[in-house]
């Protein structure tokens, strides 16, 4: 079964995009911690045309440093650049809770 849940720091705000489809994203990142080494940069999506409009308002008010409890899927995305062929792994959210810093695990 395809389900991601992560809690972590926003790291860098929404930013709409338009897709080659015309469809229009709001896409950020969010940062977890993975142990002394760092943190992992997960980025995260949501596709306008399908989210609810309560959701959207709600990731549209985010800032940088909040944290935040995600719950989604993982999606691949793939596309032509100019450089070739290119993809990534984002998680593409479902619902989001905004969180205080003690609830992050």
């Amino acid at each position: 079964m395809n389900e991601v849940e992560i809690s972590g720091i926003v790291s860098h705000i929404p930013v709409e995009r338009e897709l080659a489809n015309g469809n229009r994203t709001l896409s950020w990142r969010i940062k977890v911690p993975r142990d002394e080494s760092g943190n992992d940069s997960i980025p995260c999506t949501v596709n306008l045309e399908i989210t609810s409009k309560a959701l959207a308002n709600k990731i549209e008010s985010l800032e940088v440093s909040q944290t935040v409890h995600i719950s989604g899927v993982l999606r691949s995305r793939f596309w032509q650049g100019a450089g070739g062929s290119s993809s990534r792994l984002e998680v593409e959210v479902i619902s989001l809770k905004k969180i205080s810093k003690s609830q992050l695990i």
